[in-house]
């Protein structure tokens, strides 16, 4: 149902991607063990544009961009464009905000909302991660960082707030720490807006905190 190859302004023939054959040839994927595929293509003669609401197809075997495209079709995916929130985080104290540290990247997938951090002068080990309720990260009344922040996020008071928990590297890489990917199979991007994320220490004291998508 996906039909044929895209053409574009290409013409009939089904050849080399850099050629002047369908626009949507791409060059080849390579499978590593286990049935990874980690390669990048470049395609120079397509754009966003010319992609959004197509398919993806990935066929069984090479393309020898003469006879059959790569034989039978084993997967495919539809195009769309995702919306990404981005959440600079900034260390926090009994004064106030301090120093930015980097950035949260927030994106919905099939699987849940992900979650990417690459942050600094975090400490090495598992560090608490939560949404909470309020776009704020100014000190409380009683003289908790990031205090006006609130509680965790909840719905009916249902907890929704905590997510997996963050590991920072052991290694210091010009003192930086990039956190592991992690994925809240509960949470979608609509959602976490108009709100914070904070990081806690160990001992569960508020470490950092970003207001999610500024």
């Amino acid at each position: 149902a996906s039909g044929g190859h895209y053409v574009g302004d290409g013409d009939s023939n089904h050849e080399c991607p850099y050629g002047g054959g369908h626009k949507g040839d791409l060059p080849q994927l390579y499978a590593i063990t286990g049935g990874k595929i980690i390669n990048t293509v470049v395609a120079p003669r397509l754009t966003l544009s010319d992609i959004i609401g197509r398919d993806f197809i990935i066929h069984a075997n090479p393309d020898d961009y003469a006879g059959l495209p790569g034989g039978a079709r084993v997967a495919y995916g539809t195009i769309a464009v995702t919306e990404t929130l981005e959440t600079t985080v900034n260390l926090v104290n009994t004064t106030g905000i301090g120093i930015g540290i980097g950035k949260i990247t927030a994106t919905d997938s099939p699987d849940g909302l992900l979650l990417v951090a690459d942050l600094t002068s975090i400490p090495a080990g598992e560090h608490y991660f939560h949404v909470h309720e309020h776009p704020d990260c100014g000190v409380s009344d009683d003289g908790t960082p990031a205090g006006k922040a609130g509680e965790h996020y909840s719905v009916d008071n249902e907890d929704r707030g905590i997510l997996p928990s963050l590991e920072a590297s052991t290694g210091d890489f010009v003192k930086k720490f990039v956190l592991a990917p992690t994925l809240d199979p509960v949470l979608t991007l609509n959602e976490i807006k108009g709100h914070s994320l904070v990081i806690h220490a160990a001992d569960g004291s508020r470490l950092a905190c970003g207001i999610i998508g500024q």
